[in-house]
């Protein structure tokens, strides 16, 4: 039985291997093949975060605590990816604008969460 267990265990850790190695290469390929403007990149972002907030404000209005939280998190961990994007030594007025943004956004989003102030949505 041992023997059996050990041949399965490494029979379902060549099959993760490999498709972990699939995943990969899949990823590489469509990396190569997308090309997108860094502007447009941010823009995307920005607006996936904003419908995470939305579905965040829908669960709030269900009661789904589950579901408001998960969705904040994902509109959080995009706006702190934005926020990690902007280059530390740049100072520029664009940067500084987007660096308080960002800022500002982070800071006022756990409100949600701690008191429930929809008006921060």
């Amino acid at each position: 039985m041992d023997v059996d267990f050990r041949y399965k265990t490494k029979e379902i850790h060549g099959v993760i291997s490999m498709n972990t190695a699939i995943a990969r290469n899949a990823y590489r390929r469509s990396e190569e093949n997308v090309n997108i403007h860094p502007f447009k990149l941010v823009h995307m972002m920005f607006e996936r975060s904003i419908a995470h907030l939305h579905q965040a404000e829908e669960a709030m209005q269900k009661k789904d605590p589950a579901k408001r939280g998960e969705n904040l998190s994902k509109a959080i961990a995009i706006i702190t990816e934005l926020y990690s994007a902007v280059p530390a030594d740049q100072d520029n007025e664009a940067a500084v604008f987007l660096k308080s943004l960002y800022n500002s956004i982070l800071t006022e989003l756990p409100k949600v969460s701690a008191f429930g102030d929809r008006e921060v949505l």
